[in-house]
């Protein structure tokens, strides 16, 4: 009825009733980060398709890009290191069974399946830390310090999460 009426759209914009809620400056902000955030994955996507062996005549899907970006991260904060082991994550590995996405505060627990609540680690380290969290299984330990240190660099909402004690 629309478009008999009004003739057909050159754009349609759907926004949520939660959205609208907000005032249109921070509606503005949210879909700006959006577009940057498209913006890194497809970057992204042009460089593993570049760079990586596995992806030189196949397209990366969604986890092969969130797994390059985090592992850019820990490259942008500590070396390229696990966060838990401190074992640099060598680039030829990234892509193997060797090497995992892993949730800070365990998906079981939290349903939270935000970029904010993943690392990269090693699949021995993920297997080993199971169903807790880095609190819970580090704490009162040398190595919980350790922890601490590699994600000092991290942005606020994802190092939080390796303190969380609850």
């Amino acid at each position: 009825g629309i478009i008999r009426k009004h003739g057909k759209p050159d754009e349609i914009r759907l926004e949520m009733a939660r959205d609208l809620k907000n005032p249109k400056k921070v509606r503005d902000e949210i879909q700006k980060h959006n577009r940057d955030q498209e913006k890194k994955r497809g970057e992204a996507r042009e460089i593993l398709q570049a760079d990586f062996a596995p992806f030189e005549n196949t397209e990366p899907n969604r986890d092969d890009i969130e797994k390059y970006l985090l592992w850019k991260e820990c490259f942008e904060d500590s070396a390229g290191q696990c966060p838990y082991t401190g074992k640099i994550i060598p680039r030829d590995s990234l892509f193997t069974q060797e090497v995992q996405v892993e949730h800070i505060i365990p998906y079981s627990r939290s349903l939270d399946n935000s970029f904010n609540n993943k690392t990269l680690c090693f699949a021995e380290e993920n297997a080993r830390k199971g169903n807790q969290t880095p609190y819970e299984l580090y704490n009162g330990t040398e190595q919980y310090e350790d922890v601490l240190g590699r994600t000092a660099k991290l942005p606020y909402p994802k190092r939080r999460r390796f303190t969380l004690k609850d």
